[in-house]
């Protein structure tokens, strides 16, 4: 198909069959929030196209995969209905995305956070394909980030297993993951990606603020 005739497809789509302000579009300025017990998020991010589409505040809204699995059989206990907080498509050309997966923390206190970190990644890139397909739009990449005050990414002492690569896998430390080095995720086989961390900073108001460009 054309990219016009994709664009009156997706617009079609939009209009008619998805719910009211699931999507953002046409802006290259985004306030992206978290609001939970763990404290307030701000960060202030610039894409460099302004034909993006937003999903913003993901668990607010009607996005779960009713037809995944409860949880995964990883043994991490990684629940596939959780996502991440946030998803940017940013427009390359002739209706090609890069994908931009965003979960913000105030503090992530062990490897077993990021184990749980990476589950939601996991899930959430493959509800971005979903949408992606409903959307009539091509993902070029992945990207994903994840912002924060405060990391401690060493292994638990008091969890060797995190110490430890699965039968047959090849070990990768957390912290290496998190700062983009061998960060992969299960497919049945590990498929790279690249992570970035995205440090905050507290305001006089106690809320983490950020900015980042795509």
């Amino acid at each position: 198909m054309t990219e016009d005739i994709n664009n009156c497809i997706r617009d079609y789509v939009i209009n008619n069959f998805l719910a009211d302000n699931f999507l953002l579009i046409g802006q290259n300025e985004y306030e992206l929030r978290e609001n939970n017990k763990e404290g307030k998020s701000i960060l202030r991010l610039k894409v460099s196209s302004d034909r993006s589409i937003c999903i913003e505040n993901i668990d607010d809204k009607k996005s779960d995969i009713l037809y995944f699995r409860d949880k995964d059989l990883s043994g991490n206990n990684t629940y596939l209905k959780k996502r991440v907080d946030h998803i940017i498509f940013s427009y390359l050309e002739n209706n090609i995305y890069d994908a931009h997966l965003f979960e913000m923390k105030t503090g992530i206190e062990n490897s077993e956070k990021w184990i749980d970190i990476k589950g939601k990644f996991r899930a959430s890139y493959l509800l971005a394909h979903s949408i992606a397909g409903i959307l009539h739009i091509s993902i070029n990449d992945v990207y994903m980030y994840t912002t924060y005050e405060h990391a401690n990414l060493m292994a638990d002492k008091t969890n060797p297993i995190s110490r430890h690569a699965r039968v047959g896998g090849k070990y990768t430390r957390p912290i290496d993951e998190w700062n983009g080095n061998g960060f992969a995720l299960n497919f049945g086989q590990k498929v790279t990606f690249r992570h970035t961390p995205i440090k905050m900073e507290r305001n006089t108001e106690g809320i983490l603020e950020g900015c980042y460009n795509i």
